[in-house]
């Protein structure tokens, strides 16, 4: 539960595609199931039903989400607001440690030349910069 937490408030530009909760999964699995594959443990049993316990929470989070927004807003987080009407959001682009470069070279990737060029951009749960142009 805390590397949830730690991966939630973290920032998200450090996890790339993958969602912070994917990669702590897979973390705990791997983690779950080694010492039984490894040899470690006298039997495998252990290891499967503690893996089979990380999967049903897992899902019934992920179920839970779907059904109830509460519960998505808490293990979710939301698309932040990095550039408005041109200008980089300092508040955020401090909270995520982007720096005013980093920004301009996800600004170039997309293929705009400067901000005045971009009305708004986000910074996605997956760690990806969306961006919207002015309309011409």
């Amino acid at each position: 539960m805390s590397s949830f937490l730690l991966m939630r408030f973290l920032g998200r530009r450090t996890s790339g595609d993958l969602n912070a909760s994917d990669i702590i999964l897979v973390v705990m699995i791997s983690e779950a199931a080694s010492p039984g594959l490894g040899g470690e443990a006298s039997s495998i049993f252990g290891s499967l039903v503690v893996v089979a316990t990380i999967l049903f929470w897992a899902v019934l989070l992920g179920m839970g989400s779907y059904c109830w927004t509460w519960l998505d807003n808490l293990t979710a987080p939301r698309p932040r607001p990095l550039i408005r009407d041109g200008e980089i959001v300092h508040k955020t682009a401090r909270r995520e440690l982007l720096a005013k470069d980093e920004i301009l070279s996800q600004l170039r990737v997309n293929g705009f030349q400067e901000l005045s060029e971009v009305k708004s951009a986000y910074l996605e749960p997956s760690g990806q910069i969306s961006f919207v142009p002015y309309e011409n």
